[in-house]
């Protein structure tokens, strides 16, 4: 027979760890702690609030001594009862080994009445010592269910097994969790345990220590009595992360770090994608396109109204460029571009013209440095730009009306019945943009749409 050596730091009685608090008797439940030191206020945790140390001796009462015969054979100490030796009882196990102690010698007559009292107090359900001889021939029969932290409850299990003792219980609940859930790694402390009446309403009772035992017994006896079944059930905790999850977090931390000090460098014109380096070098080029004299900012004119540009117009116009559906001679159709957002013309006034650099400008979405900006203009790239993104840079050639009128009515033919009306006006494209309303009034074209269209168009050739 192989026997197991006893330690200080674990309890006599139920062999819980009296640093941690982990239930040891529980199969394969370890922990970390070193239990050949004997525990004390100073290293125990929270869990453990109190230990009892205890010595054996001959003089003990014979109930005590039974009882520490009958721990060393369930649990196989190697200990030699006839020997003095120190060991440690939980809080509850002591208790229970305290009431042990027999009394002083009494007349037959109060033993007696003694026993009749102890037969009330089991009919009454008063909490008393069971007979662990009849707890060790008891078989227990319930019904497991296990309840999941997210999920739904899993299917019920019968299960009838010859307990003596709590550990026996636990034990057993414990290897079932195992199988019906898969989790090879789960431990008792995982889950909490309680038991209650089948089709009883509630969370139950929890099922933890010997006082829960001694009820649970109680409770189990007057159900048998009622032929009505008992259920345990495993409420499943919300698992921990996992260390190696940990360390893979750290690891993503450790990169956003670096990626956060990468991001406050000076950016480079290689690290750019293409798109960023067109829209760049197209923001740059309306920047100096639209500059304003009055306003000392940029400034789009549309009928004599200023749309005063900022980063976010700049960046806006320049996507709508690079997408095709629009150039750098009308705006995008935005609602940021829109007639509510623009200002009436001032009276010209002989001030300095004040640069740029001497105001406070709205802050941009994409910051592009001067070394950036000074390669697109020196050393441009323009050969793998799109057409469209670079055709407003160009000085383009003032076309004639045919060949206005056949790009127009590619938009719309309507547009082809003024030809003739210019041509006897004889108005070139460069003056279009110039035309005021009443004088496209005069020449047939009375609707705005028509107007923006024309004005749109010519802008390119405007001088």
């Amino acid at each position: 027979m192989t026997h197991n050596e006893y330690l200080i730091g674990t309890c006599f009685s139920c062999k819980k760890c009296l640093y941690c608090g982990a239930e040891l008797s529980i199969q394969k439940k370890m922990c970390l702690c070193d239990k050949t030191i004997k525990p004390h206020k100073n290293n125990r945790t929270d869990k453990v609030r109190n230990v009892f140390s205890r010595i054996l001796k001959p003089d003990l009462p014979p109930k005590q001594l039974e009882y520490i015969q009958e721990k060393i054979n369930y649990f196989k100490y190697s200990i030699n009862f006839n020997t003095e030796f120190k060991f440690s009882f939980y809080s509850a196990c002591n208790s229970a080994f305290q009431r042990k102690k027999s009394k002083t010698a009494l007349k037959a007559s109060t033993s007696h009445n003694v026993d009749i009292e102890l037969e009330n107090n089991l009919e009454n359900n008063i909490s008393i010592d069971l007979d662990e001889k009849s707890e060790a021939e008891q078989i227990i029969s319930f019904n497991l269910m296990i309840k999941s932290s997210t999920g739904p409850t899993l299917p019920s299990k019968w299960v009838e097994i010859e307990a003596s003792s709590l550990d026996d219980i636990l034990a057993c609940v414990h290897q079932y969790v195992v199988k019906l859930t898969g989790d090879k790694e789960i431990m008792h402390s995982d889950y909490l345990v309680s038991y209650k009446p089948e089709k009883a309403e509630g969370v139950g009772t929890q099922l933890m220590d010997a006082q829960d035992y001694k009820k649970f017994l109680l409770d189990y006896k007057k159900l048998l009595d009622k032929k009505k079944n008992i259920v345990i059930l495993v409420s499943l905790k919300k698992k921990k992360q996992k260390r190696k999850e940990i360390s893979d977090s750290e690891e993503s931390n450790d990169e956003e770090v670096s990626v956060h000090k990468r991001k406050n460098a000076v950016p480079k014109v290689d690290d750019f994608s293409a798109i960023l380096q067109q829209e760049g070098l197209i923001i740059h080029e309306l920047r100096e396109q639209y500059k304003c004299n009055q306003h000392g900012a940029s400034c789009f004119v549309d009928d004599k109204r200023y749309i005063k540009l900022t980063a976010m117009h700049f960046q806006c116009w320049a996507k709508e460029i690079i997408r095709g559906t629009t150039d750098n001679t009308q705006v995008p159709n935005l609602p940021i571009f829109s007639r509510s957002n623009s200002v009436k013309e001032k009276p010209k006034v002989s001030t300095p013209m004040v640069s740029n650099s001497d105001h406070n400008t709205a802050p941009i979405f994409f910051a592009f440095p001067s070394q950036m900006i000074q390669s697109f203009v020196q050393n441009p790239t323009t050969s793998s730009l799109p057409n469209n993104v670079l055709s407003f840079s160009r000085q383009q050639p003032v076309p004639s009306l045919d060949e206005f009128f056949d790009e127009l009515s590619s938009k719309n033919e309507e547009f082809l019945r003024f030809k003739s009306t210019f041509e006897d006006e004889q108005i070139t494209v460069d003056q279009i943009c110039d035309l005021t309303d009443a004088e496209f009034d005069q020449l047939g074209i009375n609707k705005i749409g028509w107007r923006k269209a024309f004005r749109a168009a010519a802008q390119r050739y405007h001088q």
